[in-house]
């Protein structure tokens, strides 16, 4: 069917209105970010901005606030923090968990990696790494003394009444000390580790959430 004149003016009509409309939200949302950014500069004076060292990477400034960020989080604390062209590690040993380490570290990654489309994906919302740095990836470590994993291997040994063989002892389908390290991330701030055990109540399995850290 040949269309009428008036369906192409309503067609080009249309076109037009959606094509202000989406002129008018990409500046609500650039004026948005650019409040955002402004607030985030305003509310942290101790950061340094990545517009102050233009000849650093965006990973490099990122890994200096997070260095600072994490001595004012954790006082007495060290933390090896490296970065690369376009990632920062962190390393510590005990100390904040996993998930208090991530909180402030991950706010300075740009993005993620999409698997199922094997591309990376960058995030348009992130208007901290904007102001104070950002990497495409930021990875963490909590690293535990020798002892600690082996106490924590020998009574999930015990607990699973499998024969002890060091870290090579198997849980299932699983070494003994990856389950370690999944359990452990649960270990308290600057808490000596005593010990671990069963979760009462619960049908155990080979999982972390089956045990609790003493």
């Amino acid at each position: 069917a040949v269309a009428t004149g008036e369906e192409i003016a309503a067609a080009f009509h249309f076109a037009e209105h959606e094509e202000a409309r989406r002129e008018t939200e990409a500046q609500q949302t650039a004026e948005r970010r650019a409040r955002e950014r402004a607030d985030h500069a305003a509310g942290n004076p101790h950061l340094l901005k990545a517009k102050d060292k233009p000849n650093w990477s965006g990973s490099r400034v990122a890994a200096e606030n997070i260095r600072r960020e994490l001595k004012r989080a954790f006082p007495g604390f060290k933390f090896s923090v490296k970065s690369d062209r376009n990632s920062v590690d962190i390393r510590w040993v005990c100390g904040p968990t996993q998930k208090q380490v991530q909180a402030i570290a991950q706010r300075h990654q740009g993005g993620h990696f999409d698997g199922m489309q094997d591309i990376y994906e960058s995030d348009p919302e992130s208007a901290f790494a904007d102001v104070f740095g950002k990497a495409d990836y930021v990875s963490t470590q909590r690293d535990y003394p020798d002892e600690a994993l082996e106490k924590c291997w020998r009574q999930l040994a015990e607990g699973y009444g499998v024969p002890y063989a060091g870290q090579s002892t198997r849980i299932g389908n699983e070494y003994v000390d990856h389950l370690a390290y999944r359990i452990l991330q649960a270990w308290p701030l600057g808490q000596t580790l005593h010990g671990i055990e069963r979760v009462e109540g619960v049908t155990c399995g080979a999982h972390e959430e089956f045990w609790k850290v003493e």
